[in-house]
């Protein structure tokens, strides 16, 4: 596959902190156009067209991230049911 440049468009903003945030926050990475993407369509780079990693891999990092996660559903459930 080529690279287009179609996502930089799409380019997701990092504020600081750490990795664990970027997959949190919903953002997606693309490994052969090595960019993280804010990409809602799919899950492949509109760009490259190959898979974009969603999750973490590492093990420790991994599991804060899903914390986070699950964290914020909770938020959420709780704000809808007041």
């Amino acid at each position: 596959m080529a690279f287009k440049g179609v996502c930089v468009r799409h380019k997701a903003n990092h504020g600081g902190g750490s990795y664990t945030l970027r997959y949190a926050e919903g953002q997606k990475r693309c490994q052969v156009c090595q960019i993280y993407l804010i990409w809602q369509t799919n899950n492949y780079c509109p760009c490259c067209g190959n898979k974009l990693r969603i999750k973490l891999r590492e093990g420790e990092l991994k599991l804060r991230c899903d914390e986070i996660i699950r964290q914020r559903k909770e938020q959420i459930t709780t704000a809808i049911t007041l």
